[in-house]
C-alpha cells in the first residue's frame, strides 16, 4: 500500500512540476509584452526553441496526469491488511515504471 501511495505522489509531484515551468514561461513572457508594449518597444514574437520548450513541458503534463489517472484508477485493495504479507496479483507500479508510462504517453 506505501509503494501504491508513493507511486501517486511521484506522478503528482511530476504533473505540479511540470505546471510550475509552464507558469513561469508563461508570465515572464507576459511581463515582458507588457513592459514592451509600456516602453513603446516592438517585441519579437516567441523563437521556435521557446515554443518548443513550451510546447514538450506541456506534453509532458498532459502524460503526467494521464499516467496519474492510471494510477488513481487501480484500487489499493478491500482488505489491504491481509494481503500485506502476499504478493499481488497486479505488479506494482515502481517509480521506474511510472517513468515508463509517462514517457510512453510523451511519443
Amino acid at each position: 500500500m506505501y509503494k501504491a501511495c508513493v507511486d501517486r505522489m511521484y506522478a503528482a509531484t511530476k504533473a505540479e512540476q511540470l505546471e510550475h515551468r509552464i507558469t513561469k514561461l508563461t508570465s515572464k513572457r507576459a511581463w515582458e509584452s507588457k513592459a514592451a508594449e509600456e516602453a513603446e518597444i516592438v517585441l519579437e514574437k516567441m523563437t521556435q526553441e521557446e515554443q518548443e520548450v513550451l510546447h514538450s513541458y506541456q506534453r509532458e503534463k498532459k502524460a503526467a496526469l494521464n499516467a496519474l489517472k492510471v494510477l488513481l484508477r487501480q484500487p489499493f485493495g478491500k482488505n489491504v491488511a491481509a494481503k500485506a504479507g502476499t504478493p499481488s496479483s497486479q505488479p506494482i507500479l515502481t517509480r521506474k515504471n511510472t517513468t515508463k508510462l509517462l514517457r510512453k504517453r510523451r511519443r
